[in-house]
């Protein structure tokens, strides 16, 4: 989902490494310590949606190994209760072989509030097989990276880097008022809002979401030899 990106961040910062990794893990403990042992200096980590709750979740326990944090359509809120009813609800029924009636259920949140407009058509059967392929055990464990959520606005305010929280104006999982919390939570924190974008934004808008990554790197990291990491799941929340 983040080749778009990738090709855009390359194309602004050709100095630049940039890595993916994709959460395969069961929990969010496993998720940061698959993550940390792939990060061989302090990195710059760009997290969307749980990979973002990967991200903070790594900044908060190893904040001297993070040089800043960007982060997209991702909530620091812990789970509500019916969430957590939810989530668990789903994980049952993926033990029942329910894969399909989830996945078909959960898909229209991801494309927008208007899913039967043409944009939302474009993308609906995209995202439908991206989380397909990401399988039921796959959907599992994000399920239980969900389950594990904290709050993590306490340490960001802790949190001495720079951050940037982008949030998507048609993004019917997390809202934009969730997504400036984390960046009024630490001292370096910015806020960016993508216009006509849905929770999908890295996909649907590579160009607008690269270039207001891209922008925020130059400012805060002049130097040459960014070592930018992104996190990233199959499928979304």
């Amino acid at each position: 989902m983040f080749e778009g990106i990738i090709h855009r961040l390359w194309t602004l910062m050709p100095e630049a490494r940039l890595e993916v990794h994709l959460l395969h893990q069961t929990g969010l403990d496993a998720a940061v310590s698959a993550l940390m042992a792939r990060i061989d200096q302090p990195a710059i980590l760009v997290g969307h949606s749980l990979g973002g709750t990967v991200a903070m979740a790594l900044a908060r326990r190893f904040p001297e190994r993070v040089a800043g944090l960007a982060l997209v359509c991702a909530s620091p809120r812990p789970p509500r209760p019916t969430q957590l009813t939810y989530w668990t609800s789903l994980l049952r029924r993926l033990k029942d072989g329910d894969l399909v009636g989830i996945v078909d259920e959960i898909v229209p949140s991801l494309v927008g509030s208007t899913t039967a407009s043409a944009y939302a058509a474009n993308h609906y059967q995209t995202c439908r097989r991206m989380a397909l392929n990401t399988g039921a055990p796959g959907l599992a464990g994000q399920l239980r990276i969900q389950l594990d959520r904290v709050d993590e606005r306490p340490a960001l305010g802790s949190y001495a880097g720079p951050l940037l929280a982008m949030a998507a104006d048609d993004d019917c999982l997390v809202p934009s008022a969730a997504v400036r919390e984390i960046s009024a939570s630490t001292p370096r924190g910015e806020f960016a809002l993508i216009p006509r974008a849905t929770h999908m934004a890295p996909l649907t808008m590579p160009g607008t979401v690269a270039s207001t990554i891209g922008s925020w790197l130059h400012k805060n990291f002049s130097h040459p030899g960014i070592n930018a990491f992104t996190t990233e799941t199959q499928k979304v929340e």
